[in-house]
């Protein structure tokens, strides 16, 4: 058996995941190239050069929101992330992260979710081999694909190294007119976003938390110093002189389980065990009135979960 027959037996899946990734290619963006982002242009230290794979046009859309936090996640960052930013999202709102672990993995994926793009601002090189974290792998390959963007600063081969994540939170920053911060300790990588953002003149929002939970203690802070507190998803549509899209028309024939379904993934998608434990519906007519209403047109799966057809 010759050794290229026995990598193959070995390693099926990596191959297969290089293979997947291999396109689209790594690109270079000069600071004077026109696809250049216009905002990161007005920082005081842009970038001389990015790289990029994906959508570059992203970059100059009017909607960029970006939005950093702990990785050290909560139950109540999450579900912040999840009610403050799903209808936004679906509706021309585009987020930029970092992609790190936490609340970036939790912005990103919230777009996916929503088949919509999403721009990741990453530390090391765009390379398959200098991907950080490694855990966010299949994350980077759907940013792609539902049309986003990764970019970076460092060559191809640059490697996660600390000072970089500080580097680099000045573009997250920078690529927006506006920094949501959703959970944050005092110390912490995320309140250096927040700094940058005001040294740039852009504008803080950030998430209020409880006075006893120490990954609030950040955002309460900015909050007391001026930034603008953040609550509810309308505040952000209305930042964005976004009007919210009118409510759906529903059938007249609609039951009243179908109903109260819908009501449900309005505020965020959910999958059939999260609908059946919101809405207290046993199991099984959960997923027939799941099926009556995908069969309606009212309702499309992505990644298990249920999301309303907005068209």
């Amino acid at each position: 058996m010759s050794k290229e027959t026995i990598k193959q037996k070995i390693s099926p899946i990596k191959a297969q995941e290089k293979a997947l990734f291999s396109f689209p290619y790594i690109h270079e963006l000069s600071l004077q190239d026109p696809d250049f982002p216009k905002l990161l242009q007005e920082i005081p230290n842009p970038p001389v050069k990015l790289y990029y794979r994906g959508n570059i046009s992203i970059l100059n859309d009017k909607n960029l929101l970006s939005v950093v936090g702990s990785r050290k996640m909560t139950a109540y960052g999450k579900a912040a992330c999840r009610s403050l930013l799903t209808i936004p999202c679906q509706q021309g709102i585009r987020l930029v992260s970092g992609m790190a672990l936490g609340i970036d993995g939790e912005v990103h994926s919230i777009a996916i979710e929503n088949k919509q793009p999403t721009v990741a601002v990453l530390a090391n090189g765009l390379d398959d081999q200098s991907l950080h974290p490694k855990t966010h792998f299949a994350l980077s390959r759907k940013i792609l694909e539902y049309g986003g963007c990764l970019i970076s600063e460092y060559s191809p081969g640059t490697p996660a190294l600390k000072h970089n994540f500080y580097e680099r939170n000045r573009i997250i920053s920078g690529l927006s007119r506006a920094t949501l911060l959703v959970e944050a300790q005092t110390r912490s990588g995320t309140m250096i976003t927040a700094r940058y953002a005001l040294e740039q003149n852009r504008d803080v929002l950030a998430v209020p938390g409880r006075i006893t939970d120490s990954y609030s203690s950040g955002t309460n802070q900015l909050i007391s110093q001026g930034a603008t507190p953040i609550t509810n998803h309308i505040q952000l549509m209305e930042y964005f002189n976004l009007a919210a899209k009118p409510p759906m028309q529903l059938s007249l024939d609609l039951s009243g389980n179908e109903r109260t379904i819908l009501d449900i993934l309005t505020i965020r998608p959910l999958t059939a065990d999260g609908i059946a434990e919101t809405s207290a519906l046993p199991a099984h007519i959960t997923l027939s009135t799941l099926t009556s209403l995908e069969l309606k047109g009212f309702l499309e799966q992505s990644k298990g979960y249920y999301i309303i057809c907005r068209n």
